[in-house]
């Protein structure tokens, strides 16, 4: 079913009606020092899609690149060249090419979204665990679940049905979904994030985002969600810092159910094994 708020859809499923990185294949193990940290157990978990749930930088990413790239150069009569240097422009101005192509080039999300995502899918999605395993960890998570991605809606349920684990969300929200308060919007936006959690059926304060992008917990942080910034996924290969913005850093989603223990394990130094699955 739809839940229809400010111009913003939340697809829920029947089972619950209540830029651009370069992949090393080997990942050296993540030094974390004290960044694995409690958290809150949360009424709503808010999960990113792409390098979060799964390695998007290990292929994916690069086929929804070139496919963009070459659109962005038919549509606008223009070179390879330079359709990429549009479509990184306005990714890192706008946070989504799409928004970007249609307030300089009037070109509609609906006819970007579909053209630049028709590749296969399936064999692209690969993780840094089993599925099943992936599953597990998801289940033992408490509290509701959603994805929020900035990938279109057809695509987005490609990918979590190839993990396993459509059915463990009670909502998608895509791009098709993110027209809120007479225009589209996109992550970081502020406005975007407290519908996502309100469509949730929570508040921001009662919400955990789990995301690879800091400017997307950044927005996050403002609201009062708790944040979580997975670096494993996109292959990430040395020690990191914890912005201030950010409560918790994981290397991948084994490390969650941790967090909301009393006192979480403490970092374990070989976790990323550097294989796909």
């Amino acid at each position: 079913m739809d839940a229809e708020k400010g111009g913003c859809r939340l697809r829920y499923n029947s089972t619950d009606l209540n830029f651009f990185r370069v992949f090393t294949l080997f990942t050296p193990d993540l030094q974390l020092s004290d960044a694995v940290r409690a958290i809150r157990p949360p009424k709503l978990w808010i999960f990113d899609m792409d390098d979060t749930l799964y390695c998007a930088s290990a292929g994916m990413f690069d086929a929804i690149h070139a496919a963009m790239r070459h659109f962005v150069a038919d549509r606008l009569g223009v070179t390879v060249t330079e359709g990429q240097r549009l479509q990184e422009h306005y990714w890192s101005e706008y946070g989504a090419t799409f928004l970007g192509l249609a307030k300089h080039h009037g070109i509609r999300p609906e006819e970007f979204l579909p053209a630049t995502h028709s590749f296969p899918v399936p064999p692209l999605v690969k993780t840094r665990a089993d599925k099943n395993q992936l599953r597990r960890w998801l289940q033992q998570l408490p509290g509701k679940k959603v994805v929020l991605t900035n990938g279109p809606r057809r695509y987005a349920h490609q990918v979590l049905e190839t993990l396993h684990c459509r059915d463990l969300f009670a909502g998608v929200l895509t791009s098709e979904d993110m027209h809120l308060l007479g225009r589209w919007r996109c992550k970081p936006d502020t406005a975007l994030l407290y519908a996502a959690a309100r469509l949730g059926g929570a508040v921001p304060r009662d919400c955990v985002l789990v995301e690879d992008s800091l400017r997307n917990l950044r927005s996050a942080k403002k609201l009062g969600m708790q944040t979580v910034w997975c670096i494993g996924n996109a292959g990430r290969n040395r020690a990191v810092e914890r912005p201030f913005y950010v409560d918790s850093v994981i290397r991948t989603l084994k490390d969650l159910p941790h967090l909301t223990a009393r006192k979480p394990a403490a970092p374990v130094v070989r976790l990323i094994d550097g294989r796909y699955h």
